[in-house]
């Protein structure tokens, strides 16, 4: 009989100096959730598992480097848990035991149901065809053969005439390689075979001393230009040097136009300064109306300074201190009194229920002996079912001449019917204690609200009537009244002191509320008058008591006081622009005297200001004319680079011209460049003929050609082995793509199965289905398709989180395992999460142990309520609280 599988499962973690952790242990059960805030070391933890199990972590990197101690115990690999520490020497770790086994669990599946850091990620770019591949197929055979044939290969053809299309790549390029050496070989072999023609080379020495001659005499034509091009530019600068520089003449031209532009400047000073002469007597009449204002403010200062003092006086009449005092001791009777009638209803609710939990005692002294001896039940109707088919079965044997299996089956048939029997008979034996335990639990559950009762829930409504019991002997009712007496005597007596009419104690406050605004009239009052004489801006040594026989007028005097610092500024601009003109007059008398003896100086006659610009513009046009010309000229005397050394005083017989110098040294270049090209031909040829065959250089002619064929042969026969490699790896590539067609079908067929299909649903409540188009895959809807990259993050998230767990169903079969998620959908939106926490808890149920890990409160009371069900099943760990010493297990 084969032992059933056991669950590949964590049952208990330990860790020291783990990163934020100090500390940290727990045993886990079948739903698993770990809580605390960021940077509270969940990813540390998480981490610590991965480097501690797994031998191969390159799936979640990168990692830190952890260096903390610790280990993780796993039950389910060998007949005793196995321990997997962190850093370990030797040993196998959890992939390599998977890879081992003849289970169904693979370590491409139990890399993708660990998530770290919110990754949920299953391939590149969030999900991949070839990350479902490896964890659905299990191996990559293709891949492995594929590897073996180079992409340049793969991605070859062959075209309908038999030709080779290949990319100048790995292989490919060393198939290029051979072809261009087999086609330098025959070129090679070609230009050898035609040799050279020795009568061409004597033709072009002569053309070539045709040429030279000619150009001897351009050369002198050069110098002799040379010569007669710098006397011109003798004489032009001779003429220059008597005339002033273009740099003076326009200095000179800058100094008029400023000269004029003064004048006119001098003109708009004269009509500005008439403009602003009544503004002086303006300034003397606002300076007597502003000092008749100014005594009007200090005599209004010092009569609102005399109605603050009398304000003061009324106050002192109602110190704070007394309404503060009387503030607090009402508002502390009223606390005390509401303290009181609450204790008294506190002390009524209590005791009405202790009345209602008096049971709990007895009855949880009933239910431990009944969980401690437990009631036996009906047997299971699929025993009996067993028997009938067993007995069935052995008649059919003896039908069909099979006697022994026959009897075996008859015989199995009699044992299961007799084992059926035995139990009935004990469990209707024991229906009164299975009654009374079944009354137990559901009295229990109505106490506590909830659907399953453990022995923890008990013992919490023992603790709570302990508390009650506790809570009423503490309450002392007589103190609070004796308290609320004498705060009433005290109130009445501050009532008094402050003179207010005596009211009942509903009305303290409202009286209290009169004297508090009686006092606030006065404090707003006075710090009104006070703003006010603040807002004056009056010294109380500048007061005056006697009228000044004018009323004080803000706005007014803020008006004359505008209007005066207005006139200054026109009184100002007044002097500034008087000092300005005189200044400028000045500059223009001096300056106009020397720029009319300077210009007299340069035309040789005295001339009006008018005259002064345009004698200076046709002066400057003469000079600019002259240096262009000689611009021109040295530019011409450089470009025939001749030193003047070299000039020649006597014309020659031709004239220079530059072209036919330049034609001319053209040809020689090119005669002389063929005749160079026809010396060195034969040595280059036998020099590539000997680089390309290998020979001797020191071999003849017949024994480099005879090299050069040989070599021919060689490289022909790399070049046809190369092909036959391209060739047949063309033939396996467009096999292997082939069966790789048909791995798709097979896996958009498993993404397509029921168990995907009901966790994609179940979770996403909208998507009903997944295809794969080539490498992309799309999420289904009843309206649609979408591309799983144009989907939000916490839908995504959804996906992934379906894709796995259809993953643990359809290729685990009845094997199970641990499933690890950190944070997997923080980003799902809050109406889509119960159904991820539901499918989880469902997975639980189903035998898979699930740890969560996660910061979010929402998700924290999402488990905690539809985790329930699990009762003892289900863990949560505050990793804060538990690093503490101070674990709490639901």
């Amino acid at each position: 009989m084969v032992a059933e599988p056991r669950p590949i499962r964590i049952v208990n973690l330990s860790v020291k100096n783990l990163g934020p952790i100090p500390e940290f242990q727990a045993t886990l059960g079948d739903l698993n959730l770990f809580y605390g805030p960021n940077e509270s070391g969940k990813t540390f933890l998480v981490e610590f598992i991965i480097q501690s199990i797994f031998s191969k972590t390159t799936h979640w990197a990168p990692l830190r480097q952890l260096s903390a101690q610790g280990k993780v115990v796993v039950e389910g690999l060998e007949r005793r848990p196995v321990e997997f520490h962190l850093n370990q020497r030797g040993g196998p770790k959890l992939d390599d035991l998977l890879e081992k086994t003849v289970v169904s669990l693979t370590v491409p599946l139990a890399r993708i149901l660990v998530v770290r850091a919110a990754d949920v990620s299953i391939g590149d770019n969030g999900l991949s065809k070839d990350a479902i591949k490896e964890v659905f197929l299990r191996r990559r055979f293709f891949e492995n053969i594929r590897g073996r044939i180079q992409r340049v290969v793969q991605a070859a053809t062959i075209t309908e005439e038999g030709l080779i299309d290949i990319k100048r790549q790995g292989e490919g390029k060393q198939r290029f390689e051979y072809m261009e050496r087999l086609q330098h070989l025959n070129e090679c072999i070609e230009r050898v075979q035609r040799g050279l023609q020795s009568a061409e080379l004597m033709e072009l020495q002569i053309k070539r001393e045709s040429i030279s001659l000619q150009i001897e005499q351009q050369e002198r034509a050069r110098r002799y230009e040379a010569y007669r091009i710098s006397r011109q530019i003798h004489e032009l600068k001779g003429r220059l040097s008597e005339m002033p520089s273009l740099e003076e003449i326009g200095r000179l031209k800058e100094r008029v136009g400023l000269y004029f532009k003064n004048l006119k400047r001098l003109k708009d000073l004269q009509r500005q300064i008439v403009t602003l002469q009544p503004f002086l007597k303006k300034r003397e009449e606002l300076e007597a109306a502003i000092q008749r204002l100014i005594m009007a403010k200090r005599h209004l200062a010092y009569r609102v300074s005399r109605e603050i003092t009398g304000l003061e006086e009324q106050l002192r009449r109602f110190p704070e201190s007394d309404l503060r005092d009387l503030d607090l001791t009402i508002r502390q009777y009223q606390a005390e009194r509401g303290k009181y009638e609450n204790l008294k209803r506190e002390r009524e609710r209590i005791e009405d229920e202790l009345s209602n939990l008096r049971w709990v005692p007895e009855a949880a002294s009933r239910y431990q002996q009944l969980q401690n001896n437990p009631p036996i039940y009906r047997p299971n109707v699929p025993v009996l079912i067993l028997a009938a088919l067993s007995f069935l079965g052995g008649i059919g044997g003896f039908l069909m001449d099979k006697g022994i299996l026959g009897a075996a089956l008859l015989l199995l048939s009699g044992l299961g019917l007799g084992y059926y029997l035995w139990r009935l008979k004990r469990a209707l034996d024991d229906y009164p204690r299975a009654r009374e335990l079944q009354v137990l639990e559901e009295r229990f559950k109505e106490a506590l609200g909830r659907d399953t009762v453990v022995s923890a829930d008990i013992e919490e409504l023992k603790r709570q009537i302990t508390e009650k019991e506790a809570i009423l002997k503490g309450m002392d009712l007589e103190a609070l009244r004796v308290s609320l007496e004498v705060k009433a005597n005290s109130v009445k007596m501050l009532f008094e002191r402050l003179k207010a009419e005596a009211r009942p104690e509903e009305e303290w406050l409202q009286v209290l509320q009169g004297l508090y605004d009686k006092r606030a009239r006065l404090l707003s009052e006075i710090q009104s008058r006070k703003e006010f004489l603040s807002s004056l801006q009056v010294k109380p040594t500048e007061y005056v008591s006697d009228p000044p026989g004018v009323d004080f007028d803000e706005d007014n005097l803020q008006r004359l006081q505008q209007e005066m610092e207005e006139v200054k500024e026109k009184v100002s601009r007044y002097d500034h622009l008087y000092q300005e003109w005189q200044r400028l007059k000045q500059e223009i008398d001096e300056e106009g005297q020397e720029l009319s003896e300077i210009i007299t100086r340069l035309v040789d006659k005295k001339l009006g200001e008018e005259e002064w610009g345009p004698a200076l513009r046709r002066l400057e046009g003469r000079v600019k004319a002259l240096e262009d010309e000689v611009n021109r000229l040295e530019g011409l005397l450089k470009g025939l680079e001749i030193s003047p050394e070299e000039y020649i005083t006597q014309e020659p017989e031709v004239k220079y011209n530059k072209r036919v110098l330049n034609d001319l040294k053209e040809q020689e270049r090119k005669i002389q460049d063929l005749i160079s090209e026809k010396e060195k031909a034969l040595e280059v040829l036998k020099a590539q003929a000997i680089q390309l065959s290998g020979a001797d250089y020191s071999s003849d002619w017949p024994a480099l050609i005879e090299a050069l064929y040989e070599k021919r042969e060689e490289v022909l026969k790399e070049l046809r082995m190369v092909n036959a490699r391209i060739v047949a790896g063309i033939l396996v590539s467009q096999h292997l793509k082939q069966m790789q067609e048909e791995e798709d079908r097979q896996i958009e067929a498993l993404l397509n199965s029921r168990e995907f299909r009901d966790h994609l649903w179940s979770i996403t409540r909208r998507y009903h289905g997944i295809q794969l188009i080539r490498d992309d895959f799309e999420i289904k809807d009843d309206f649609g398709a979408f591309s799983f990259s144009d989907l939000s993050t916490g839908a995504r998230e959804q996906v992934l989180l379906a894709l796995r767990l259809g993953m643990a169903s359809r290729l685990s079969g009845h094997d199970r395992m641990f499933i690890i998620l950190d944070d997997a959908f923080q980003h799902v939106d809050w109406q889509k999460r119960p159904h991820l926490v539901k499918a989880l808890v469902d997975m639980a149920n189903d035998g898979w142990q699930v740890i969560y890990l996660t910061m979010d409160d929402h998700i924290r009371d999402l488990f905690h309520r539809q985790a329930r069900s699990l009762g003892d099943r289900y863990r949560f760990f505050d990793i804060k609280a538990v690093a503490e010493g101070q674990r709490r297990l639901f």
